[in-house]
């Protein structure tokens, strides 16, 4: 038998039903035919967080996430449940093969002859694809460094992608924090839009530390002002406001650009005159779209 050891990298679900409880069978349900739900397959060029959160997530409902727990022991063949378990540890064996590309199928094969345990498989699986997850994080990193505003055509666009590759290092452990991330948009933003001064100095003066809830609610919030700038301006007011990158050339309004007073004008009445996160906290303002 195995020894039981937590896969590097596996977060133990610990609100889990199965948590601290005797053994991987303690709570299987009966030997049935059941269809477990195919995913997105492993590659070399994936990431295994996002495979092992999507393994678990199809496992759960059928309470067959505890065959993959490295913390709880194997049942013995005198325990009432051992039938399940022998039953259900190779189905789940076979479809964690089923989720992976062909390369990682024939690494787990040449490394393990234990097939028929899902732990096993499930262990062997993100111990083969180590080398490749690490790359994988690496190649995010370097996305994410160089992440500029100067590359998209849109303030909104370019919001959206600095957003969604926080979330995607967020999901590995590898983000900035959130203090960090958020005064770095704001750093690409300044001076195309005044709203960036204005959250600036509301975050210097809460005398707190930017959170995961406050960094994505600026984001929605510059997102949605992007967004009504656009529609208002019908292309010439926000984007057109920094008059550098990809054509983007001066805006209209008294100003000339984003910061004249003709864009102060739309950019204090978007949203309404506060939309201040203390606020928002407390109901006063309407959440960003």
């Amino acid at each position: 038998m195995c020894p039981n050891m937590i896969p590097q990298g596996y977060q133990l679900n610990r609100s889990s039903p199965f948590f601290g409880l005797e053994n991987q069978a303690t709570h299987l349900p009966n030997e049935v035919n059941s269809y477990l739900l195919n995913i997105k397959k492993l590659t070399s060029r994936s990431s295994t967080t996002v495979w092992t959160n999507e393994i678990l997530n199809v496992l759960r409902p059928f309470e067959l996430d505890a065959l993959l727990d490295y913390d709880l022991p194997r049942p013995r063949e005198t325990d009432q449940k051992f039938a399940r378990w022998r039953f259900w540890t190779p189905v789940v064996a076979r479809w964690l093969l089923d989720q992976v590309e062909e390369p990682i199928q024939q690494q787990v094969q040449s490394h393990t002859t234990h097939l028929t345990f899902a732990d096993e498989v499930f262990r062997t699986i993100r111990t083969v694809n180590l080398g490749h997850h690490r790359l994988f994080i690496e190649r995010e990193l370097e996305k994410w460094q160089n992440l500029s505003r100067d590359n998209f055509d849109t303030a909104t666009d370019f919001i959206m992608a600095y957003q969604n590759q926080f979330n995607r290092l967020k999901i590995e452990g590898e983000e900035d924090p959130c203090g960090m991330a958020l005064c770095r948009l704001l750093n690409e933003l300044e001076g195309e839009f005044l709203r960036a001064s204005f959250i600036r100095s509301e975050v210097n003066g809460m005398g707190r530390e930017v959170d995961y809830r406050m960094f994505n609610y600026y984001c929605r919030l510059l997102i949605s002002e992007t967004r009504e700038f656009r529609d208002t301006d019908a292309g010439g007011g926000f984007d057109a406001g920094r008059g550098r990158g990809r054509g983007r050339g001066r805006g209209r309004g008294t100003g000339g650009g984003g910061s004249g007073d003709g864009g102060r004008g739309s950019d204090s009445g978007s949203l309404g005159g506060d939309v201040s996160y203390r606020n928002w906290r407390r109901g006063d303002v309407r959440q960003p779209r």
